[in-house]
């Protein structure tokens, strides 16, 4: 057999009004498929903002609080940062290299969708 690597990716980057979002990649739980990790960057470029929930086109819940995005501060979540956005579906929806679309709803700013290859 051959072990191929699928893309990396630096994943997706959008800028939607006040907000732009940085390198945004959904990862999968390679031991259970319905589960993944947001991992992202976003600037808030206006007064001050946060991330109220996600949204998706499927059945997703998530184990996030409010994400507060100061004024002019990159926020990181996922790895190696202290705020993590934990996604559930039913089924493998996580597939890597499958995508799934997430809707990002502010306090402020109009919705943000992302349309997200699992990796």
């Amino acid at each position: 057999g051959t072990n191929k690597q699928g893309d990396s990716g630096s994943g997706q980057s959008v800028d939607v009004g006040s907000i732009s979002v940085r390198q945004a990649i959904v990862v999968a739980d390679s031991k259970d498929l319905s589960k993944a990790t947001l991992v992202a960057t976003f600037v808030n470029n206006a007064e001050p903002d946060s991330i109220k929930s996600i949204k998706s086109d499927v059945s997703i819940t998530t184990t996030m609080s409010e994400i507060k995005l100061p004024t002019k501060e990159a926020v990181s979540v996922g790895y190696n940062s202290k705020i993590s956005v934990g996604l559930t579906t039913p089924g493998s929806t996580f597939q890597p290299g499958k995508f799934v679309e997430l809707t990002l709803v502010f306090a402020n700013n109009q919705e943000i969708k992302l349309n997200e290859k699992a990796a």
